[in-house]
């Protein structure tokens, strides 16, 4: 997340088309059930609030009326919210 993180504060990439590949690696940490071995030990949520504030990013920075990555995002969500809830 730290990579995905300088990816984006680096003003002389174009990021637009890679978001594909790195927009799932950031949902994956925000959504998977477990992301390390000793949840009870390891901080976890840590990692699931920087995957979400680089998420917000995203949608922030690279979001427009053309390619609707926040609405997709937030479909994703919503989707994986109610899967979690049956």
């Amino acid at each position: 997340m730290r990579m995905v993180k300088a990816l984006m504060d680096n003003p002389t990439l174009y990021l637009e088309k890679y978001l594909h590949e790195l927009i799932p690696a950031v949902v994956t940490c925000i959504v998977s059930k477990q992301l390390c071995l000793r949840p009870d030990v390891d901080n976890h949520w840590a990692l699931r609030d920087f995957a979400a504030r680089l998420m917000a990013q995203s949608c922030k920075t690279f979001s427009t009326t053309t390619n609707n990555i926040q609405s997709r995002i937030t479909k994703t969500f919503t989707k994986v919210c109610g899967d979690a809830s049956d």
